[in-house]
């Protein structure tokens, strides 16, 4: 039953809030209220009070079951089933459920015709079959019937109910006349067989059910099998070629290969460890046009591996796009683990991303896996290139060159989108686990690029980048590099930094921020004392005998890094943290460049030498505006406490939101189990 005031209750309420923020903008500042407002307060008491003798007098008006979108009905029926019955599941292999404790509930599906349709669609209704050994360890020889069959509501004394069928840690060798028996009813299916399969011909048995068993019911799929066991490759056309309802499709047994088979309505989509040729990968994400989440594990064979490399060296780059190319319209993330040697790693990514048309608010997750004995991390000077081959083929690439900026080009903010790719914003992980993340420079909803499993750090990979951009040797790999100058137009950069003041750090920290000459907004986190240092010299100054050409050649004016930083957002922790970021900010005021907004954290216990309250005071008297970003409930430090928090503080602190205007995607990370 839905309760529903009437409009006149409604519109009581709402001429009591509007006069209660008409006497609020009538209050001065300084919060005083005199004879002038009294009127106005008596007013809203009489407004308030006849508004609760409206509301008391109310009659609630009872609107029909069937009001409801089967949507909210769906929901609340998957709340009580999984309060009710899930939780006192407990495992299928480890008790019997108790049937009668359930039936003692609400018979939801039993109230309406109406309520029995919804409750059919929905997943936690749907009765789980379970084929498993009672024990583990346990071999299942000529099971016809399943071990567990979980009902939690009547749904059971429905013969056309959805049915969740479940094969795990063997194989019944009658699997194909169990799979017909389910068919029709089956709206998920997993096949989990992660130990020691007892015979071959169980596995034939299981393929050849997969093969004609019909899938016009099917919603969800997996199949998990072992790889000593699984035999020779062998192609499959699922579901008799058709599985028009299929939304999530798992596959991690190396030799399956799925042909032939139409997925109009799949969305997910996870391959791990395919040994497969490219052909035959992009074959399958073909036939997925709607697909909008994918985790895609690669693992190419030899002889795909050496027809790579020879491609690689034998053609051109422009070359290579060979086949079919695969539009996905509506792919959200796309998460790629890519498993070869390091001397066909560039050729592998070139190949898979010149055959893929991403849109641009997609968001592409790249983790890269060598295969050599010696090392199974990239370095730096690889990984650099690694990342260009990808910017290369990114949905803001060009489609043709152009010339590198200079400062008699177009002013900064009015290039074309056609002219170069532009990453206004920058995310770097000094983390020895380096993550690098580009972020799309097309609106809110704007797609990233993100790079990890490489021992290097980002700010070695930026630098590699820069020097293969700029390096005329490397016009025959890169024959476009003039489109790749993202770092002209990045204007946020957020940084986990692990930085002392050792030169090497400072090193590494004077190099990336003097690549960024039009850089407004920095996040530090960690500790921060190479990169604020860094901040604090001037851009034509030699440290240790750090600095380039271009630095030496205008070594006559004395021009700050980041020139154009305004917000600066410090992690300060100690007091040592507070002195360094007061010697930044007065280096900086003194060389024409002050930072305008500082956002920094309340004083937090814990520290050796904490930071208080007077030493904030004084850090706001060096900038316009200080924020400070309350600390309350913040039960322990990490590394990157600071980054996190402060997208959380953003949602209740209006000044902190307007000068860290950056958002960054959210990321799930599907995991891979080979």
């Amino acid at each position: 039953m839905v309760i529903e005031c009437s409009d006149m209750g409604t519109g009581a309420l709402k001429i009591v809030t509007k006069k209660l923020n008409d006497v609020v903008r009538t209050i001065p500042d300084t919060g005083s209220l005199g004879s002038t407002y009294l009127d106005p307060l008596q007013s809203l008491e009489s407004y308030f009070v006849h508004g609760l003798a409206v509301v008391r007098h109310l009659v609630n008006s009872a609107r029909p079951v069937n009001r409801l979108p089967p949507e909210i009905l769906a929901e609340i029926f998957s709340l009580v089933t999984e309060s009710a019955a899930l939780e006192r599941l407990g495992g299928p292999t480890t008790r019997e459920l108790d049937l009668t404790q359930i039936r003692r509930l609400h018979a939801l599906p039993s109230v309406c015709r109406y309520w029995h349709d919804v409750a059919l669609g929905t997943r936690s209704f749907w009765p789980a079959v379970w084929f498993a050994p009672k024990r583990r360890g346990e071999v299942i020889r000529e099971q016809e019937q399943p071990v567990h069959i979980h009902t939690p509501y009547p749904l059971e004394k429905d013969s056309s109910g959805p049915l969740s069928v479940y094969f795990s840690h063997s194989c019944p060798r009658k699997a194909k006349a169990l799979l017909e028996k389910y068919a029709t009813r089956t709206r998920e299916l997993y096949l989990f067989f992660t130990g020691q399969v007892a015979d071959t011909d169980d596995v034939s048995a299981l393929l050849d059910a997969l093969e004609t068993v019909a899938g016009d019911a099917l919603e969800h799929f997996a199949i998990r099998l072992c790889i000593e066991n699984s035999g020779p490759r062998r192609e499959l056309s699922l579901f008799s070629g058709c599985a028009p309802k299929l939304r999530s499709l798992a596959i991690e047994i190396g030799n399956l290969c799925p042909i032939n088979t139409a997925f109009p309505a799949l969305t997910h989509l996870v391959v791990s460890y395919a040994p497969w040729t490219l052909d035959t990968l992009l074959d399958l994400v073909s036939r997925c046009p709607r697909l909008e989440h994918a985790h895609l594990v690669w693992a190419p064979g030899s002889l795909a591996s050496q027809a790579l490399q020879r491609e690689g060296r034998d053609r051109p780059k422009q070359q290579l796009q060979l086949g079919t190319i695969v539009h996905l319209r509506h792919m959200r993330r796309l998460t790629f683990t890519l498993r070869v040697r390091e001397s066909v790693l560039c050729a592998a990514i070139d190949a898979f991303m010149s055959r893929l048309v991403l849109p641009p608010s997609c968001h592409v997750y790249l983790a890269p896996h060598l295969q050599d004995l010696n090392s199974k991390f990239i370095k730096a000077p690889l990984a650099a290139q690694f990342m260009l081959s990808v910017l290369e083929h990114w949905p803001s690439a060009p489609s043709a060159p152009s010339a590198p900026f200079t400062s008699s080009s177009t002013p900064p903010g009015m290039e074309s989108e056609n002219a170069r790719v532009r990453i206004p914003r920058l995310r770097i992980d000094f983390d020895p686990n380096a993550e690098l993340q580009l972020v799309h420079p097309r609106g809110p909803a704007a797609g990233s690029l993100t790079l990890r499993s490489c021992h290097a750090p980002a700010a070695s990979i930026v630098r590699e980048m820069l020097t293969i951009l700029r390096s005329s040797s490397a016009r025959a790999p890169f024959p476009s590099k003039s489109e790749f100058e993202f770092t002209e137009g990045t204007q946020e950069l957020w940084v986990r930094a692990q930085l002392r003041r050792g030169s090497g750090d400072l090193e590494g920290a004077l190099g990336l921020l003097r690549a960024l000459p039009r850089l407004a907004r920095l996040v530090v986190a960690g500790n921060p004392a190479a990169i604020l240092q860094a901040l604090a010299l001037a851009a034509a100054s030699s440290v240790d005998g750090i600095g380039d050409a271009e630095g030496e050649a205008g070594a006559g004016a004395r021009v700050a890094v980041c020139p154009a930083l305004d917000t600066l957002s410090v992690f300060v922790y100690s007091r040592g943290d507070a002195q360094a970021v007061r010697g930044t900010l007065v280096a900086r005021a003194r060389m024409g460049c002050p930072v305008r907004c500082l956002v920094v954290p309340a004083p937090l216990p814990g520290a050796k030498n904490p930071v208080t309250e007077e030493d904030v005071r004084a850090l706001g008297e060096l900038v316009e505006e200080l924020v400070v970003v309350d600390t309350k409930g913040w039960e322990r430090v990490e590394v990157d406490w600071w980054t996190g928090r402060l997208r959380e503080a953003c949602r209740g602190n209006a000044a902190l939101a307007r000068n860290l205007r950056c958002e960054w995607p959210t990321w799930e990370y599907v995991g891979c189990t080979k």
